[in-house]
């Protein structure tokens, strides 16, 4: 059975979030390193036409066109928005801040946690010992 602890690390809003920052991060790289790879663009068109008037009667074109562009010299653009965009890193530090914002804080909770478990097993026992006399 998960602990109260355990539950608060994984199914916490705010620590979803920032799990999903880090994705997005790696993502917003993959974005800004496709803007260094070729495009290609791709056009086609078909036309049949009928006459009935002209000695040909049926006509029939057919086309396609093949574009590739291919990135040489951006002037360092993109690759500065790469550099930019590689906070991976940073986006893990938020998830660790997120999950356990103080360590000293959560030895304290702890501390009061395991303090306050006596004080409610010290009264039950009080309660017990003036219900047997």
């Amino acid at each position: 059975m998960p602990t109260a602890v355990d539950l608060g690390l994984t199914e916490n809003p705010n620590v979803t979030a920032a799990m999903y920052g880090i994705d997005v991060s790696y993502l917003q790289v993959k974005v800004n390193e496709g803007a260094l790879l070729p495009t290609v663009t791709l056009q086609a068109a078909v036309q049949q036409t009928y006459e009935s008037t002209l000695t040909l009667y049926r006509s029939f074109g057919a086309s396609a066109t093949a574009q590739l562009t291919v990135p040489i010299y951006q002037g360092g653009a993109e690759y500065s928005l790469i550099r930019q965009s590689r906070n991976a890193g940073a986006a893990r530090l938020v998830l660790e801040q997120t999950r356990d914002p103080d360590p000293r804080q959560r030895r304290h909770r702890m501390g009061t946690t395991g303090c306050r478990k006596a004080q409610v097993q010290s009264a039950q026992s009080q309660v017990t010992a003036s219900r047997s006399r």
